[in-house]
């Protein structure tokens, strides 16, 4: 699991780029510090993960999460006539869906302890 963790950390980092250069795009300002990224966040930092099944249901949780804010995203890009901004959302949100997929099937294995 910890090369799986490794690749959706690259890719998640790779995607927060994205956004970052889609907002400049759009005329705003994204913000550049983690420690403002850390006040404005939903999504809360985890620590004393000892299961990979517990690494895993705090993904989903997240992922879950985020699918849900895209779903809002891409309607308010829909309403507002961004097709770009839609689609990248819309790409994000078909690969989301299927690591959740895959996720769950591993959760539902259970834990070794």
């Amino acid at each position: 699991l910890h090369e799986k963790f490794e690749e959706m950390y690259d890719d998640t980092a790779e995607k927060v780029d994205e956004i970052a250069e889609r907002l400049l795009m759009l005329g705003s300002r994204p913000e550049n510090k983690f420690s403002e990224y850390l006040k404005v966040a939903k999504i809360k930092e985890v620590s004393d993960i000892s299961c990979s099944c517990e690494a895993v249901d705090h993904i989903l949780e997240t992922y879950r999460y985020l699918i849900g804010e895209e779903r809002k995203l891409i309607e308010l890009a829909g309403e507002a006539g961004d097709d770009v901004t839609a689609d990248l959302m819309t790409s994000y949100l078909k690969e989301q869906e299927k690591l959740v997929w895959m996720l769950v099937a591993f959760s539902t294995k259970g834990c070794e302890k």
